[in-house]
Protein backbone atom coordinates (compact mmCIF):
# COMPACT_ATOMS: atom_id res chain seq x y z
CA UNK A 1 0.00 0.00 0.00
CA UNK A 2 1.25 3.27 -0.72
CA UNK A 3 2.20 6.01 1.68
CA UNK A 4 -0.23 8.79 2.10
CA UNK A 5 2.64 11.74 3.05
CA UNK A 6 -0.91 14.08 4.46
CA UNK A 7 -0.06 12.00 7.73
CA UNK A 8 3.06 13.90 8.00
CA UNK A 9 0.53 17.09 8.19
CA UNK A 10 -1.31 15.36 10.80
CA UNK A 11 1.20 14.26 13.14
CA UNK A 12 2.57 17.50 13.13
CA UNK A 13 -0.90 18.79 13.97
CA UNK A 14 -0.95 15.93 16.98
CA UNK A 15 2.40 16.41 18.01
CA UNK A 16 1.42 20.40 18.42
CA UNK A 17 -1.52 19.73 20.25
CA UNK A 18 0.07 17.11 22.55
CA UNK A 19 3.41 18.76 22.97
CA UNK A 20 2.32 22.42 23.54
CA UNK A 21 5.19 23.79 25.37
CA UNK A 22 7.13 20.61 25.81
CA UNK A 23 7.48 18.36 28.96
CA UNK A 24 10.55 18.49 31.07
CA UNK A 25 10.94 14.78 30.74
CA UNK A 26 9.79 14.00 27.44
CA UNK A 27 10.57 16.32 24.87
CA UNK A 28 11.39 20.02 25.26
CA UNK A 29 9.87 22.56 23.21
CA UNK A 30 12.73 22.88 20.76
CA UNK A 31 12.54 19.04 20.07
CA UNK A 32 9.28 19.22 18.99
CA UNK A 33 9.16 22.64 16.89
CA UNK A 34 11.78 21.30 15.01
CA UNK A 35 9.85 17.95 14.12
CA UNK A 36 6.65 19.38 13.48
CA UNK A 37 8.51 21.97 10.58
CA UNK A 38 10.27 18.62 8.91
CA UNK A 39 7.30 17.04 8.98
CA UNK A 40 5.36 19.54 7.48
CA UNK A 41 7.74 20.26 5.04
CA UNK A 42 7.72 16.76 4.00
CA UNK A 43 4.09 16.67 3.47
CA UNK A 44 3.95 20.15 1.02
CA UNK A 45 6.69 18.43 -0.69
CA UNK A 46 5.29 14.99 -1.63
CA UNK A 47 1.96 16.88 -2.28
CA UNK A 48 4.06 19.18 -4.62
CA UNK A 49 5.97 16.07 -6.46
CA UNK A 50 2.70 13.83 -6.77
CA UNK A 51 0.97 16.71 -8.23
CA UNK A 52 3.66 17.50 -10.62
CA UNK A 53 3.97 14.04 -11.84
CA UNK A 54 0.10 13.99 -12.21
CA UNK A 55 0.16 16.36 -13.95
CA UNK A 56 3.25 15.24 -16.17
CA UNK A 57 5.26 18.78 -14.75
CA UNK A 58 7.67 16.72 -13.36
CA UNK A 59 9.86 13.09 -13.45
CA UNK A 60 10.61 12.56 -9.49
CA UNK A 61 14.25 10.51 -9.90
CA UNK A 62 13.94 9.37 -5.82
CA UNK A 63 17.62 11.27 -5.10
CA UNK A 64 17.96 14.48 -2.99
CA UNK A 65 18.04 16.65 -5.61
CA UNK A 66 14.77 16.20 -6.44
CA UNK A 67 13.84 18.81 -3.94
CA UNK A 68 15.79 21.11 -5.80
CA UNK A 69 14.79 19.95 -9.32
CA UNK A 70 11.35 20.06 -8.04
CA UNK A 71 11.79 23.87 -7.51
CA UNK A 72 13.47 24.91 -10.16
CA UNK A 73 11.05 23.22 -12.76
CA UNK A 74 8.03 24.59 -10.82
CA UNK A 75 9.09 27.77 -11.19
CA UNK A 76 10.28 28.02 -14.77
CA UNK A 77 6.50 27.18 -15.48
CA UNK A 78 5.23 29.37 -17.87
CA UNK A 79 1.51 29.27 -18.46
CA UNK A 80 -1.24 32.02 -18.06
CA UNK A 81 -0.63 34.65 -15.54
CA UNK A 82 -2.71 33.43 -12.85
CA UNK A 83 -1.68 30.20 -12.46
CA UNK A 84 1.65 30.94 -13.13
CA UNK A 85 2.07 33.67 -10.43
CA UNK A 86 0.60 30.79 -8.10
CA UNK A 87 3.03 28.39 -8.75
CA UNK A 88 5.48 31.13 -8.27
CA UNK A 89 3.70 31.84 -4.79
CA UNK A 90 3.72 27.88 -4.27
CA UNK A 91 7.60 27.81 -4.65
CA UNK A 92 8.86 31.21 -2.67
CA UNK A 93 6.56 28.94 0.73
CA UNK A 94 8.17 25.72 -0.30
CA UNK A 95 11.70 26.76 -0.41
CA UNK A 96 10.65 28.42 2.81
CA UNK A 97 9.63 25.63 4.71
CA UNK A 98 12.99 23.34 2.85
CA UNK A 99 15.61 26.27 4.40
CA UNK A 100 13.45 25.97 7.89
CA UNK A 101 13.97 22.09 8.07
CA UNK A 102 17.06 22.08 6.81
CA UNK A 103 17.86 24.52 9.71
CA UNK A 104 15.61 22.10 12.20
CA UNK A 105 17.26 18.96 10.91
CA UNK A 106 20.95 19.96 10.78
CA UNK A 107 21.65 23.07 13.10
CA UNK A 108 22.78 23.84 16.42
CA UNK A 109 20.75 26.47 16.41
CA UNK A 110 17.90 27.11 14.43
CA UNK A 111 18.01 30.09 11.82
CA UNK A 112 14.71 31.29 10.45
CA UNK A 113 14.34 34.45 8.50
CA UNK A 114 11.95 35.16 11.26
CA UNK A 115 14.34 35.64 14.30
CA UNK A 116 12.07 37.41 16.79
CA UNK A 117 9.05 35.99 16.46
CA UNK A 118 8.11 32.91 18.70
CA UNK A 119 8.13 29.05 18.12
CA UNK A 120 4.62 28.94 18.03
CA UNK A 121 4.32 31.73 15.75
CA UNK A 122 6.53 30.27 13.40
CA UNK A 123 4.50 27.09 13.37
CA UNK A 124 1.77 28.79 12.75
CA UNK A 125 3.38 30.29 9.48
CA UNK A 126 4.36 27.01 8.16
CA UNK A 127 1.04 25.18 8.87
CA UNK A 128 -0.56 28.51 7.13
CA UNK A 129 2.45 27.75 4.03
CA UNK A 130 1.28 24.18 4.16
CA UNK A 131 -2.50 24.85 3.64
CA UNK A 132 -1.49 27.67 0.84
CA UNK A 133 0.98 25.82 -1.25
CA UNK A 134 -2.04 22.69 -1.40
CA UNK A 135 -5.01 25.06 -2.07
CA UNK A 136 -2.52 26.52 -4.78
CA UNK A 137 -1.02 23.60 -6.37
CA UNK A 138 -3.70 20.82 -6.69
Amino acid sequence: MEFDFIQFKNLSDELKEQFPNGKKDKFSREAVFRVVISRIYYAAFHHCLNTAERYNMYIRINKSSDHENLLNHLYSFRGNGKKESRLKDVCKRLRNLRELRNSCDYDKSVRTKLYSISIDDQIKIAMRDYTLIVQNFT
